[in-house]
């Protein structure tokens, strides 16, 4: 049995990036996948997610809501109004 690791290519990293900051927050992957119109499957959503999560992004709850955030670091920045 072979086991499958999905990697997102950066331009379906960016979108679904990209979809999360319009959004917010989604209550669920199916619903951050609806709102992709079904252009990114499941396995790679969860992949793009992990990625997120670990770049302090997003936040994921108990009962699978996701939240995105503003990197710390960009705040920061923000907060003292400097532009990117």
């Amino acid at each position: 049995m072979q086991i499958y690791e999905f990697n997102p290519t950066l331009k379906t990293l960016i979108l679904v990036e990209e979809k999360l900051r319009e959004l917010g927050a989604v209550k669920s992957i199916n619903e951050l996948r609806e709102a992709l119109h079904n252009q990114v499957s499941h396995q790679i959503i969860k992949a793009c997610l992990k990625y997120l999560e670990e770049k302090k992004a997003v936040v994921s709850s108990i009962g699978g809501g996701i939240v995105y955030t503003i990197p710390k670091d960009l705040s920061n920045i923000r907060s003292k109004g400097l532009a990117l």
